[in-house]
């Protein structure tokens, strides 16, 4: 079984994962203005050019956009076998405030709408999370010996905190709600696999079986929602996008939704 999770252009699978996701692929605009475009993302796509393939999201986003300098409209990105929304900026301002509003620090600002870029994710993970609601706090550096992996580094690691909750379970797997604190790479899959709930398709830290486990043999993380203030207007702007229901097959006991407020906070 493909899956599809590697490497921007890194490798065989990974650049045929792009070709297939790409394939008849017309630009989900959720948003477009002068200073912003949000997108859906499909999962297997680049958001950036790779090593050996220069199609991506953001090149076909400039091309809508008219824009040549497409690297200049990158804000933040999703891994390859991610889905979800994602936010590109169409000029030097826009880029430069909503660059300001990914940083940690940004995220802990309350009243009038003033916090930073809020993202959350929806994961499909193996077995049961022991607590229904809390926070991963894990801190985080590249494996050298095994790129492009991170992995937990108490010694020189990044703080890195990853807020959840369960909202649906099942026998032998859950559905969370994450929020990511900080933006670290490959966080939300790290933290998932140290408290022992991989995402079901994860090439880099589930097990072949969790792997296999996979619907649509793909990595299960979605971008659901992204909140951000327009970085013109300062109106803060929300916008969703559904992840595949059939990860909903066989689970039950619906949790609350995050739309209805913060992931989950513990003390």
């Amino acid at each position: 079984m493909a899956i599809q999770g590697f490497r921007p252009g890194d490798g065989k699978e990974g650049i045929e994962a792009h070709i297939k996701a790409m394939e008849g692929f017309e630009l989900q605009i959720l948003y477009d203005d002068t200073d912003v475009i949000v997108v859906t993302k499909p999962a297997g796509s680049l958001c950036v050019p790779g090593r050996f393939i220069q199609d991506s999201l953001v090149v076909r986003v400039a091309a809508h956009a008219k824009i040549k300098d497409f690297a200049r409209m990158v804000v933040h990105r999703l891994d390859q076998g991610t889905s979800g929304v994602l936010v590109f900026a169409r000029n030097d301002a826009a880029l430069k405030n909503l660059h300001a509003q990914l940083r940690p620090e940004a995220k802990f600002m309350t009243g009038n709408g003033n916090e930073g870029m809020q993202k959350r994710y929806v994961a499909l993970v193996e077995g049961n999370v022991e607590a229904f609601e809390g926070k991963i706090e894990l801190p985080l550096s590249k494996d050298m010996d095994n790129p492009p992996k991170q992995m937990v580094d108490f010694a020189a690691g990044k703080a890195s905190m990853t807020r959840y909750r369960v909202r649906r379970s099942g026998i032998d797997r859950n559905l969370v709600g994450l929020e990511p604190v900080t933006g670290r790479t490959h966080q939300l899959r790290v933290h998932l696999s140290c408290i022992g709930n991989p995402i079901l398709g994860d090439p880099f830290y589930a097990p072949l079986r969790v792997q296999e486990k996979a619907p649509g043999g793909r990595l299960c993380l979605h971008a659901e929602s992204l909140s951000f203030r327009h970085p013109r207007t300062q109106e803060r702007l929300t916008f969703t996008s559904p992840y595949p229901r059939e990860w909903d097959d066989g689970l039950e006991d619906v949790r609350e939704s995050l739309e209805d407020g913060p992931v989950g906070i513990s003390n």
